[in-house]
């Protein structure tokens, strides 16, 4: 599996919409993501694992209510195949769907 790109809104410390393109780090598939403490690191993973899973190692993370939650994924999985899994808050539960996108 390789990440594409992350959207994230309402999620953790990440109160506005954050895009990260892992495409535009190149294509040799190691990445280096580093920071301050506290910068939202490890967020950028609980992202990933919610997308997919609808949790996180420590089950689900701090949302944002006040605002529309939602988590967008864009990875290669499988050869060529392009998938998106995303998640949104719609209350009262979180809504997951995958689909293929090429």
């Amino acid at each position: 599996m390789r990440p594409l790109k992350l959207t994230m809104s309402a999620f953790s410390c990440y109160a506005d919409k954050q895009t990260i393109d892992f495409e535009a780090l190149g294509t040799e598939g190691l990445y280096l993501i580093a920071g301050d403490t506290g910068s939202g690191k490890t967020t950028i993973f609980d992202a990933l694992t919610f997308a997919l899973y609808g949790s996180t190692s420590y089950g689900v993370p701090h949302i944002q209510y006040n605002k529309r939650v939602k988590i967008r994924w864009f990875f290669c999985a499988g050869g060529d195949a392009r998938w998106r899994a995303t998640y949104r808050l719609l209350l009262p539960a979180l809504y997951p769907y995958f689909s293929i996108i090429s």
